[in-house]
C-alpha cells in the first residue's frame, strides 16, 4: 500500500502531548478557544483504518476526472493524492489516523472526520460526508482546497 502507518498514530497520549488546545473531558471541563474534545472515541480505528484511509485515497484518486480541485494548494493536494494512491516511488506516512469530528471546512454545513498525512507541511485530508472519498484537504491552517464533483 502506498500509505503506511506511524508506530503513534492512532496513540490518544502522543497527540494530546503535541496538540496543546487538546484536553481529557471531565464534569467541569471547559473547552478553550480553538481547542477541541478529546474522548475514548477520539480515534476511529475500526478493524483495517490503514486499509479504511488508503481505500478513502484511491475512491477519490479513482474519481478524478469527475473531481475539480478549487482553492488552497490545489495542485499539491492533487498531487498528493495521485502519489498517495499509485505509490509512484513515494511512499506516505500517517500522522494520525481516523480522528476528531469537527465542523467542516470552509463554512460547509455538517461534521467529519480526518486524517493527518505526514509531509512538510502535513496534510489533513477529510473524509466526506458520506464516507466514500477525501472532500477537502489543507496543508496550512486556512489553506484548504476544496474536492468537488463536476
Amino acid at each position: 500500500m502506498p500509505i503506511k502507518l506511524n508506530k503513534n498514530c492512532h496513540n490518544r497520549d502522543v497527540f494530546l502531548a503535541a496538540h496543546a488546545l487538546g484536553y481529557v473531558p471531565g464534569p467541569f471541563a471547559v473547552v478553550p478557544v480553538g481547542g477541541f474534545p478529546v474522548g475514548t472515541d477520539f480515534f476511529t480505528i475500526g478493524s483495517d483504518p490503514l486499509a479504511y484511509m488508503q481505500g478513502l485515497i484511491d475512491t477519490t484518486y479513482e474519481m478524478r476526472k469527475k473531481l475539480t480541485y478549487l482553492g488552497g494548494n490545489a495542485l499539491n493536494a492533487k498531487q498528493l493524492i495521485e502519489q498517495a494512491s499509485t505509490g509512484s516511488g513515494i511512499s506516505h506516512k500517517v500522522r494520525w489516523g481516523v480522528h476528531q469530528s469537527q465542523n467542516r471546512p470552509l463554512g460547509v454545513t455538517g461534521k467529519c472526520e480526518h486524517f493527518t498525512i505526514e509531509g512538510n507541511p502535513d496534510w489533513h485530508l477529510y473524509i466526506s460526508s458520506n464516507g466514500s472519498r477525501i472532500s477537502f484537504m489543507s496543508d496550512g491552517p486556512v489553506n484548504y482546497t476544496q474536492i468537488d464533483k463536476y
